[in-house]
C-alpha cells in the first residue's frame, strides 16, 4: 500500500464501514488474506478494527494459509508422478500465480488446481491421476473428449485429499481466441522450485496476457484478478512489453489484455501499460462498465449474454467470431451430455439439444437435471469449494 493509499482508507474507516460489510466483501472477491496482510501491518489501523473481526480475518487467513500448503504439496506429487512417467505439464494459476506474483502461497486463495498437459498425454496423465486417487467427476466425458470441440479440460476429484483437478489439455476454450496447446508454449517455459518441487512456468510476460484473458473472460468479477495483474506489472519483472503485445496478437486477444492492463491501472494504480498496449474506443467504453459496476455494485454478477459479449470483443475475424458463437451455441459440449445422457448413436441429436438448453436457460428456465445432479443452472461442471461443496462457475455454461 502506498501513502495515498492508506490516506484513503483511513478516511474510509472515519466515515464509518460495516466491518461485516467489508469482511464479507474481501472474501468474495478472494481478497481476505490481502486485508488481513495488510491490517496486520498496521497499515490498516488495527484499533479500529473490532475485536470480534479481528478474530474472523485471522481465522480465515490462517484456514486459506493451510489450505493453500496442503493443495501446494499435493500439486508437487501430481507434477513428480506425471513427470516421472514421461509427462510434461504446466501447472496454470494456483500456487505458481499466488508465490509468482505475491511472493507468498497465503495471500491468493486457492480453490482447485489447474494442470495444462498435451492432448496425446491427456489420457495417460488421467490413468496416473487415476493411480493418486483421483476419479473423474463424469467419467462419461472423458470418453468423449475428442468430439467435445468447446471444451478444454476434464476434471478429477480426489475424496481422500478433496481436491479438484482440472486437466486441461488447451490452454483456453476455443470461445476465447486461438486454443493454446503445451508443444506451442514449451519452448518459453522456465523452471521453478515450489514447496521443494522443481516445476514448469510461464515466464512474466506471457503470465501477464495469461491473467488478463482469465480475467477479461470472466469480466472482472473478482478483485483479486485484477490485484494479481497489478502485482506483476508492479513487480518489475516485465521486461519484454514487445512480447506480450505479441502473444497477445497471436491469441487474438489484445483488446482483452488492454482491457485488464487499463483496469489494473484505473482501479489500483499499476503503472499504465505502454501506448501499443492501449484500448480503442470500445474497450474504453467496456472497461468504464466495469469499473463502475466495480464501485457502485461490487456484489453484482455478469449476465451470460454480457459475459458472451465481452468473450467476443477480440481482435479475431468476424469470420472467426461467427464460429465461436456456432460452438457456443450449437456445438454440443460437456454440460449437454451431463444434462441428458444419450448414447452414442444419438450423438446427432445434441446438435438439437444445445440451441433448446441454451434458450430455456435465457428465458429462466433451468434443466431438471441442474436439482437432481448437484450440477449449477445450465449443467455446469461441478466445482467444489475447501469444503468438497460445488460451486457455480457461469462462464462455462
Amino acid at each position: 500500500m502506498t501513502a495515498e493509499d492508506r490516506r484513503e482508507a483511513l478516511g474510509a474507516i472515519e466515515r464509518g464501514v460495516d466491518w461485516s460489510q467489508v469482511v464479507q466483501l474481501a472474501e468474495q472477491h478472494r481478497c481476505l488474506p490481502l486485508l488481513h496482510k495488510h491490517a496486520a501491518a498496521g497499515d490498516i489501523p488495527i484499533d479500529a478494527v473490532p475485536f470480534p473481526v479481528r478474530g474472523r480475518l485471522d481465522r480465515r487467513a490462517n484456514a486459506i494459509a493451510v489450505r493453500n500448503l496442503r493443495l501446494t504439496a499435493e500439486l508437487g506429487t501430481i507434477v513428480r508422478e506425471l513427470e516421472a512417467h514421461g509427462i510434461p505439464v504446466l501447472p496454470l494459476k494456483g500456487p505458481v500465480v499466488a508465490q509468482t506474483v505475491y511472493g507468498s502461497l497465503a495471500l491468493r486463495p486457492i480453490g482447485d488446481l489447474d494442470i495444462l498437459c498435451s492432448r496425446e498425454d491427456l489420457a495417460n496423465a488421467i490413468a496416473r491421476l487415476s493411480a493418486l486417487g483421483y476419479e473423474p467427476t463424469n467419467p462419461q466425458l472423458n470418453k468423449r473428449v475428442e468430439k467435445m470441440h468447446t471444451s478444454h479440460h476434464v476434471a478429477l476429484f480426489s475424496s481422500a485429499t478433496r481436491v479438484l483437478v482440472e486437466l486441461h489439455f488447451r490452454m483456453y476454450s476455443p470461445f476465447f481466441g486461438a486454443p493454446v496447446e503445451l508443444p506451442s508454449v514449451a519452448p518459453r517455459l522456465h523452471r521453478m522450485s515450489l514447496a521443494g518441487t522443481e516445476m514448469s512456468a510461464l515466464c512474466p510476460e506471457d503470465l501477464l496476457v495469461h491473467l488478463c484473458i482469465h480475467g477479461s473472460g470472466h469480466a472482472w468479477e473478482r478483485l483479486e484478478w485484477l490485484c494479481a495483474v497489478a502485482e506483476l506489472v508492479r513487480s518489475g519483472n516485465i521486461r519484454d512489453w514487445a512480447r506480450v503485445a505479441d502473444w497477445a496478437d497471436e491469441l487474438r486477444a489484445r483488446r482483452l489484455v488492454a482491457l485488464g492492463l487499463w483496469l489494473s491501472a484505473s482501479v489500483l494504480g499499476a503503472p499504465a501499460p505502454p501506448h501499443s498496449i492501449r484500448p480503442d474506443r470500445r474497450t474504453l467504453a467496456m472497461a468504464r462498465r466495469i469499473e463502475a459496476r466495480i464501485a457502485n455494485d461490487p456484489r453484482r454478477h455478469e449476465s451470460a449474454l454480457e459475459l458472451a459479449r465481452i468473450a467476443l470483443h477480440t481482435d479475431a475475424s468476424i469470420g472467426a467470431r461467427f464460429r465461436s458463437v456456432w460452438h457456443a451455441c450449437v456445438v454440443p459440449k460437456k454440460n449437454d451430455f451431463v444434462a441428458l445422457p444419450l448414447p452414442d448413436v444419438l450423438w446427432p441429436m445434441y446438435y438439437a439439444i444445445r440451441p433448446v438448453r441454451l434458450v430455456a436457460r435465457l428465458l429462466g428456465m433451468p434443466p431438471a437435471s441442474a436439482t437432481a445432479t448437484g450440477h449449477a443452472v445450465g449443467g455446469l461442471e461441478p466445482r467444489v469449494n475447501a469444503s468438497g461443496r460445488p460451486l457455480n462457475n457461469r462462464l462455462k455454461s
